[in-house]
Parts: C-alpha cells; sequence; structure tokens
C-alpha cells in the first residue's frame, strides 16, 4: 500500500540509492533541504522495517553525516544541534531495529497490533514510523491517553526536512480508517516538541511524562480532503 501527500509524483525504483555526504562538517547545515515534491510513502512490513533502519543508520554514519565536533565547531550552537539531530536518528533507528526484531519473534497476532510506515526521497529509504492501535498493554499504561494509537517509534535522515510530515499523515489516517478519528500520541524526546507542535500537536503532562496528542479534526493545520486527511503545509 502506498500513500503520496499531494504533488508528491516520484515512484519507488527496486533498489537503495544513498545519498551522498561529502563536504565537511562547517558545511552539514546547507546538505539538508526540503524534499517534499520528491518524496512518497508506503506501508512495509515489520523485517522490512528492520533492513530499512539498519541501512540508513550504516548510511548516516558511515557516510559521516554524523561527525565528531571539535573544540571550536562545539561553540557553534547550528553545529551542535546538527550532531544532535544525527545522534537522535541513530539512536531512534536503533530503536527501531531492536523493536522490530523482539517483535518478528513474536505470534503473528502480536506482530499485526503493529504497522509500519516509510518514506521515501526518489526511492531511497528516508525515514520510518511505527505505530500500534491494538495493543493494550501498551495503549493503557497510565502514562498515556487510553485506546488513542500510539506511535512508538519515528525517525527520519538528518539531510531532508519536511520527510517526517508524509509518516505522521499515514499515521493519522490509519487512526481514522480504523474508526479513532484521526487521532494519535507520542511521547517527544529531546528538542522534538517544538517540530510536533508545528504539526498540530499539543502537549500533555502526565506523573513527570511529557506526551503529545493530535487531533486533526480540532487543528487548522489538517484537513480532511476525500476521505483522507492531509496536512495544510502553509498554515
Amino acid at each position: 500500500m502506498r500513500f503520496r501527500s499531494k504533488s508528491f509524483d516520484i515512484d519507488r525504483p527496486n533498489y537503495f540509492s544513498p545519498l551522498s555526504r561529502s563536504q565537511s562538517s562547517p558545511s552539514l547545515i546547507s546538505k539538508s533541504f526540503d524534499a517534499r515534491a520528491s518524496l512518497s510513502t508506503e506501508k512495509v512490513s515489520l523485517s522490512k522495517s528492520y533492513e530499512i533502519a539498519e541501512r540508513l543508520k550504516f548510511q548516516i554514519e558511515s557516510e559521516k553525516w554524523k561527525v565528531k565536533l571539535n573544540k571550536e565547531e562545539k561553540r557553534d550552537l547550528e553545529l551542535r544541534n546538527w550532531s544532535d539531530r544525527c545522534v537522535y536518528s541513530c539512536g531512534i533507528f536503533q530503536s527501531i531495529k531492536e523493536r522490530t526484531c523482539e517483535l518478528l519473534k513474536e505470534e503473528v497476532s502480536q506482530q499485526e497490533k503493529y504497522h509500519c510506515f516509510v518514506t521515501s526521497f526518489r526511492g531511497f529509504p528516508v525515514g520510518i514510523l511505527i505505530i500500534t492501535t491494538t495493543e493494550k498493554k501498551v495503549l493503557n499504561a497510565p502514562k498515556l491517553l487510553p485506546d488513542v494509537p500510539l506511535i512508538t517509534d519515528i525517525s527520519t535522515h538528518p539531510g531532508i526536512r519536511g520527510c517526517g510530515i508524509p509518516l505522521i499523515e499515514c499515521a493519522v489516517n490509519l487512526s481514522y480508517q480504523l474508526g479513532k478519528n484521526g487521532v494519535v500520541q507520542l511521547t517527544p524526546i529531546d528538542e522534538s516538541e517544538g517540530s510536533y507542535s508545528h504539526m498540530g500537536f499539543t502537549k500533555i503532562k502526565s506523573n513527570r511524562l511529557v506526551f503529545m496528542v493530535l487531533k486533526p479534526a480540532e487543528s487548522p493545520k489538517w484537513r480532511l480532503i476525500n476521505g483522507r486527511y492531509r496536512f495544510l503545509w502553509n498554515v
């Protein structure tokens, strides 16, 4: 199954064509660009999610997107933020590998409680999202809203801006298709709250834990068009 945001019209080839990074670390920031017109998303299996997470983590590290800053570079806030973003992305890709590996050992009925989506830039996967809609052990935990689909993991390549939004669209529309009104929740990590707020999520505090909830029907940033919720990029 494949989903496309408005104007996303690039077919996905049957091979990985990794992004390249050949500049020095002070130039890394300029390599991160908005790729909305060249993104497509699709639902994939747990095993495919594992494979993609492994490849993305390896590429970020081996192609030196993730860099070790020297003493002078550490004084540069923008470079520090870049470094943190790379570390964060690799950490979540590792978490995705571990989660999918464990789930693949479970019964099929347990595996079916999780849904995986991948977004690709010109055929190369650049982001992964995992959401659970029926895992009561997770969804009914005291710290979260009961019976609201939970995005357990989401990570994107640091060199592409905006590729997380199509993944959130997939999660919202899965929730909508399952009669949950498009509502989803997640637990933000580190400095990601601002990005999720931009997408329409609101913050909730519960027992010292911060989690965020998106209710697209109540957000001006989302609109139901032809039976699917779309994120309004310019709002």
